[in-house]
């Protein structure tokens, strides 16, 4: 049986399981870890897994793109957007 501290932790979740008495006893487990989230605005990001006790390849750890990984894509066209117009503004004469 976990300790209190241990069972209390954030990181645990309760199941209830059936045992063959007809018996529903609780078992802790750890909580499945979340989906990874863009940096800038924290939504989830697609094509990528879950980070899993199993280790997995570095192509399913991120996307191939500028920033894939870490920043969503609506964000990257943002952020490039912004790069291009500053650029803009340095060159124009005024």
């Amino acid at each position: 049986m976990p300790t209190r501290s241990q069972r209390v932790r954030k990181g645990i979740r309760r199941v209830f399981v059936r045992t063959p008495g007809g018996r529903t006893v609780v078992h802790y487990e750890d909580k499945r870890p979340g989906f990874r989230r863009c940096g800038i605005c924290g939504e989830v990001l697609h094509g990528i897994r879950r980070d899993d006790e199993r280790p997995i390849p570095k192509s399913q750890k991120r996307v191939s793109r500028l920033h894939g990984g870490n920043v969503c894509h609506r964000c990257l066209e943002s952020m490039i957007r912004e790069s291009v117009l500053a650029e803009w503004a340095l060159q124009t004469p005024k």
